[in-house]
C-alpha cells in the first residue's frame, strides 16, 4: 500500500524464467529496474550482468546473509546498505546509494500524533538464535538505570514492521544497539525510530560511513557512552519537551 500511494503505476510481477532470460523479460515488461528481495540464494552472473536496466540488491536482513550476499554482491549495479558495502566491497562507498530504510520517511505509523505513554522502547529479539549477547546485557543495564530513575522502558519482539512503528510512535524515544554484525554501527532500527517521530538514543557507534545525510549528534540523533548517561537523556528528553520535539523533527524531515 505504501509503495502503491508512493507509485500508482507500480507494478509488481513474479519471474518463473530462469536468470539468463532475464534481460528479455526485463525488456519486454519495459520495466524501469530490477529489484531483487534477499539476495541470499544462488543465481546466475549473465541474467543480471546482461539486464538492459539497473539492478538494485534489497538485503533486508542485515548481517544474517552476508556470506552470501558478499558473493553476489558485484552482479548488481546498486547495493542496500553501506554497511555491508564497506565490508565486502573492494570499490568506494561513494560509489553506489545506500538503499534501505534510512531516510525513507514515507514509511510511518499509522497515527504518528498518539500520546507517547513510555519513556524508552526498543523491539528485539533477545538471544533467541544466538548472537545477542551483548545487546542483551547492555539491554539489562539501561533498563535497571531507567528504572532507577522510574523511566518506562518496554521492550518487545516478534512483530511486524508496522505494528513495530507504532509501538514507536506510541513512545518519546527508542534504544538502538544492534545484535549482529559490529556492535557500534547503526541499524535500520533507528531510521524507523525517526520515521515514527520518535528519539533515537544509540550507544555511540563508531561505523557511520555511507550514510547519505549523515546524522548530527544532537540535532538528529542521541549518542550515550554509558547506561546512566542513556537513562539521564531519557530523563531529559521527558522533562524538556521543547528538545525532545525539535531532535524528533529534525529526525523526522
Amino acid at each position: 500500500e505504501d509503495f502503491y500511494a508512493l507509485e500508482p503505476d507500480y507494478k509488481n510481477m513474479l519471474v518463473t524464467v530462469p536468470d539468463p532470460y532475464l534481460p528479455r523479460f526485463v525488456e519486454d515488461s519495459n520495466a524501469d529496474l530490477v529489484l531483487w528481495l534477499q539476495p541470499s540464494h544462488p543465481t546466475l552472473a549473465s541474467g543480471l550482468l546482461n539486464c538492459p536496466v539497473p539492478t538494485v540488491a534489497m538485503l533486508t536482513e542485515d548481517y544474517k546473509f552476508s556470506h552470501a550476499y558478499q558473493i553476489a554482491r558485484p552482479l548488481f549495479d546498486a547495493c542496500p546498505t553501506a554497511i555491508v558495502q564497506r565490508a565486502f566491497d573492494p570499490r568506494p562507498v561513494e560509489w553506489a546509494p545506500a538503499f534501505n530504510y534510512f531516510g525513507l520517511q514515507w514509511l510511518q505509523p499509522a497515527d504518528i500524533g498518539q500520546p507517547r505513554v513510555r519513556d524508552l522502547a526498543f523491539v528485539g529479539y533477545t538471544n533467541v538464535h544466538g548472537g545477542t549477547e551483548a545487546r542483551d546485557a547492555e539491554l539489562n543495564r539501561v533498563h535497571f538505570a531507567c528504572a532507577d530513575r522510574s523511566l518506562s522502558f518496554d521492550h518487545t519482539n516478534g512483530i511486524y514492521l508496522r505494528d513495530q512503528l507504532d509501538f514507536y510512535a506510541a513512545s518519546r524515544c527508542v534504544w538502538q544497539y544492534p545484535g549482529q554484525g559490529h556492535e557500534d554501527n547503526l541499524t535500520y532500527r533507528a531510521g524507523e525510530a525517526m520515521a515514527s517521530g520518535a528519539v533515537c538514543i544509540a550507544k555511540r557507534p563508531q561505523h557511520l560511513g555511507g550514510l547519505p545525510e549523515p546524522w548530527v549528534e544532537g540535532e538528529h540523533i542521541l549518542y550515550y557512552d554509558t547506561p546512566e548517561e542513556c537513562a539521564d537523556i531519557v530523563e531529559q528528553m521527558r522533562t524538556d519537551i521543547e528538545r525532545w520535539a525539535t531532535i524528533a523533527v529534525n529526525a523526522l524531515e
